[in-house]
């Protein structure tokens, strides 16, 4: 029997939102010390939107998407479990 979606669940509700805020405040972090000029984000593969929403906050005008999938048309991670 294979567990890895009742793990997967699992981890979900135990851990998602604490592994987003640390994201968050990573690239915050990345962003305060490295000062770029723009931010590319090329894949969002299992990561949360609020990802992209920080670097469009952090860099107003100045982040720019490579659309190399079809990422932006999924429902978000959280929206295909309820």
């Amino acid at each position: 029997m294979d567990l890895a979606p009742l793990c997967n669940v699992v981890r979900f509700f135990t851990v998602r939102q604490e592994q987003e805020r640390a994201n968050l405040d990573r690239l915050a972090g990345w962003v305060e010390a490295l000062d770029p000029d723009c931010i590319l984000i090329w894949g969002m593969w299992n990561l949360h939107r609020s990802l992209p929403a920080l670097a469009e906050r952090l860099r107003p005008n100045r982040v720019a998407y490579y659309f190399g999938d079809y990422w932006p048309t999924l429902p978000s991670h959280a929206q295909s479990l309820s």
